[in-house]
């Protein structure tokens, strides 16, 4: 899977904690792993 950014979220990435930033590599390793994992809080789009 390949997963792009906008140049605006990587220049925001960069200024967040070290903290942060782990939790969204783990977060964005479930999301590869299995997309409609519970913990993510995925749901489809209305309105």
């Amino acid at each position: 899977m390949k997963i792009s950014y906008y140049r605006s979220f990587l220049n925001d990435f960069k200024k967040l904690t070290a903290k942060i930033k782990q939790k969204f590599y783990e977060r964005q390793e479930m999301f590869i792993i299995d997309y409609l994992n519970s913990i993510l809080n995925n749901h489809s789009l209305n309105g």
